[in-house]
């Protein structure tokens, strides 16, 4: 059950970037946060049904990053956020999964810090911003959020790639 919490984050994406696309924010903003949810959701079902997986614990990373980093790029499209905001975004994106394939294939399976957690709640909160269509933003906060978010970003991935180091010795 869990993991096809997280297979429907993925999926939502899709009419997320359409009600981008075709000018309904508000209806893709309420896409978001049911999106945004089920992050939350799949962790505590596979918690609280003794189902927490590997898999799980991959595909929930993976559709984080499908769900932001689509968002992130049509956002861009439509001129909302710059384009070194998700370039960076997408630059950790490929680094951090490079390290976990790397570690794949030693027999480990890296599970997301506390640094990547609070990265994602800083993304989901910008994409909140930009989608409310200024009912939660303004230029300072809009600007403020995008720095925050740029910053978590790199911090994660720095943090990530001196913690995980060891999958970089032969």
């Amino acid at each position: 059950m869990a993991n096809l919490i997280t297979y429907t984050r993925m999926i939502l994406s899709i009419p997320i970037l359409w009600l981008m696309y075709t000018e309904h924010y508000n209806s893709a903003l309420v896409v978001f946060i049911i999106a945004a949810l089920t992050d939350w959701l799949d962790g505590y079902v596979a918690r609280k049904t003794n189902s927490v997986s590997e898999v799980g614990k991959v595909m929930d990373q993976i559709a984080d990053k499908i769900l932001i980093d689509a968002i992130f790029v049509v956002a861009l499209d439509l001129k909302w956020i710059p384009s070194w905001l998700v370039i960076t975004v997408i630059w950790r994106d490929i680094l951090v999964s490079a390290v976990r394939i790397l570690a794949a294939k030693r027999g480990d399976v890296l599970a997301a810090n506390v640094f990547g957690k609070l990265k994602t709640v800083f993304q989901m909160a910008l994409v909140i911003i930009l989608l409310s269509r200024g009912i939660f933003s303004s230029p300072i906060l809009n600007a403020s959020m995008v720095w925050a978010v740029f910053a978590l970003t790199v911090l994660s991935a720095l943090i990530y790639l001196v913690q995980n180091r060891s999958v970089f010795e032969t």
